[in-house]
């Protein structure tokens, strides 16, 4: 992986939970949006939205697994706007619910 996305990477890792456009991932990887999502596709066979739904939810199946606190609760603090918006993608990446 290269120097440019891996700087990327890890800007999603530390701040998934808040707010990451795509306009800001391209400035610190010094390309375009459109560069960047052809390189994310290029490393990952992702775009780079796809790679931070997918940082998400891997952050949230993890917090599941290892506290006690409600899913509503979870999904606010790794950056789904809600309960159900975090269930959905669960469900759709992982095939089943954030409660299994």
């Amino acid at each position: 992986m290269d120097a440019q996305i891996q700087r990327v990477v890890e800007h999603v890792h530390e701040h998934h939970s808040g707010h990451l456009s795509m306009a800001d991932l391209a400035k610190i990887a010094h390309l375009s949006e459109r560069q960047l999502n052809r390189r994310f596709q290029e490393t990952f066979r992702m775009s780079a939205q796809d790679f931070i739904v997918r940082t998400r939810i891997q952050a949230a199946s993890d917090a599941l697994l290892e506290t006690d606190k409600p899913v509503a609760d979870i999904a606010q603090e790794h950056g789904f706007c809600d309960q159900s918006a975090l269930c959905r993608l669960f469900r759709r990446h992982l095939g089943e619910t954030p409660l299994k």
